[in-house]
């Protein structure tokens, strides 16, 4: 089981539309995946299909649920499982503070999971908080969506800072963060600076799939469904990429799993 952290302190710079598409783009690969959603505003969860009106996660997290009651498979997508989210999340900062919230506490509630499923997808909330903090150290690997804004660069390096603070004696052997161009539009005067910014800081982490600009995903967000799954898109097509880029990186061979 690799787990995959999909983290921005910004919002609206492509997480979800990563978690979605990647999971999508995975199981067309014959994998099995999960996706976690933590973000309050549940848009993973309702883009999938999984519409919790209860506190499904949350009852995870403070112990109140074992996480096999709470996993719903995704209607639409066959070989994907949904951990879903509500709007109660968001009380969660309320219910409870650091000391009794450990930062480690996300991967104990997955541990029971064992090789289950070949990816776990973490769609992270919109703030470097307890959250992001359990998403980090629960992670093989954080992968930073960045659209072509100045202010979701500087969302990428908040996220950074989080990454190096945690990485020392939380999750010494976590990897990234990697940078997935989210959005793209090459011709534009804010992508070739947020490029250039990006790439003096965080060059070979970088990814080479680029997921291009595409009505398409807006389009298979207001049907409920992936990209993936309508008619051919750039869109689509580009996270097939990233599916495969994401294998080497896990060190998965693409194709069947093997389980």
């Amino acid at each position: 089981m690799w787990v995959l952290a999909i983290v921005n302190e910004k919002g609206g710079s492509a997480k979800t539309t990563t978690a979605v598409n990647l999971a999508a783009a995975l199981a067309e690969l014959e994998r099995r995946v999960l996706v976690v959603d933590l973000d309050a505003q549940a848009n993973a969860s309702l883009w999938l299909g999984v519409n919790d009106e209860g506190q499904a996660l949350l009852e995870v997290l403070l112990g109140q649920r074992a996480i096999d009651d709470a996993i719903r498979p995704a209607p639409a997508i066959a070989g994907v499982d949904v951990l879903p989210a509500s709007r109660r999340l968001g009380n969660l900062a309320g219910q409870v503070g650091w000391a009794e919230f450990p930062q480690g506490l996300l991967r104990e509630r997955l541990t029971p999971l064992g090789e289950r499923y070949d990816y776990v997808l973490l769609d992270g909330p919109r703030a470097v908080d307890l959250l992001s903090t359990n998403a980090l150290v629960a992670a093989n690997g954080a992968l930073v969506p960045l659209i072509p804004e100045t202010l979701a660069y500087l969302g990428l390096v908040a996220m950074d800072a989080a990454i190096q603070s945690v990485r020392p004696v939380l999750n010494p052997t976590l990897e990234g963060p990697r940078v997935l161009r989210s959005r793209w539009e090459d011709r534009t005067l804010d992508a070739r600076a947020v490029l250039a910014q990006t790439e003096a800081q965080f060059g070979p982490a970088i990814m080479r799939t680029v997921v291009r600009g595409d009505i398409a995903v807006r389009h298979a967000a207001r049907a409920g469904r992936p990209a993936l799954t309508g008619a051919r898109s750039k869109a689509a097509d580009d996270f097939r990429a990233l599916a495969v880029e994401v294998e080497e990186w896990a060190g998965n061979p693409q194709g069947r799993s093997d389980a």
